[in-house]
């Protein structure tokens, strides 16, 4: 590396992370997309694309996905709670 290099660095701040961040995973997902195709999955060989879709468990998707909203709500409402309590 370069000193300007070094320098443009030192100076750009903490605002340039998520940029970083961005351009990092937004590679990432163009090379999956480009080079990545998994072999089809032995299991559903044969099966049209209604029998792979009858075979996916709705309803514990949706419990998992509501029991985790409210953990996370929950999470929320008891950080507030503690924040009030012993405030800094």
């Amino acid at each position: 590396m370069n000193v300007g290099s070094l320098n443009f660095l030192a100076n750009v701040g903490w605002r340039y992370c998520g940029v970083i961040i961005c351009v990092w995973t937004g590679l990432g997902l163009i090379f999956t997309a480009v080079f990545y195709f998994p072999p089809p999955r032995p299991n559903t060989k044969g099966m049209s694309r209604a029998e792979i879709v009858r075979e996916i468990d709705f309803v514990g998707g949706l419990l998992s996905i509501g029991g985790m909203v409210l953990f996370m709500a929950g999470m929320q409402v008891c950080f507030d709670c503690f924040v009030s309590m012993f405030p800094i």
